[in-house]
């Protein structure tokens, strides 16, 4: 019910040429007159932070979410396994310089 709602009262703000920070209470008790055929009240503040897109981002916080909170998470995560990544690359690189150290010594001990 509540997304019907929702998508009502979008189809409201596009008829009335009007953005969805815009809707107002009185929208809301509309849409869900039409919709579910009893009206919902929501006073203009509730509402306004309800259809914020900082606030709807910001609440979305579980993992893999675009919430700051899961974002930040992600990002220590990767930067760890980042770490991990680069000490293990060196280590295969001193590893390898070193084999070619010892082939360039043994080729040139056996053909000198």
């Amino acid at each position: 019910e509540a997304h019907s709602i929702v998508g009502r009262m979008i189809s409201m703000a596009i008829v009335n040429n009007r953005t969805a920070t815009e809707l107002t209470s009185e929208d809301l008790k509309k849409a869900s007159q039409e919709v579910i055929g009893r009206e919902i009240t929501l006073d203009q503040e509730k509402l306004k932070r309800a259809l914020s897109v900082k606030n709807c981002v910001s609440s979305r916080n579980i993992i893999g979410a675009p919430g700051p909170k899961a974002v930040k998470r992600q990002l220590t995560a990767l930067k760890r396994e980042v770490r991990k990544h680069h000490k293990l690359l060196w280590t295969w690189r001193r590893a390898v310089t070193r084999s070619e150290e010892n082939l360039i010594k043994e080729a040139e001990r056996r053909f000198k």
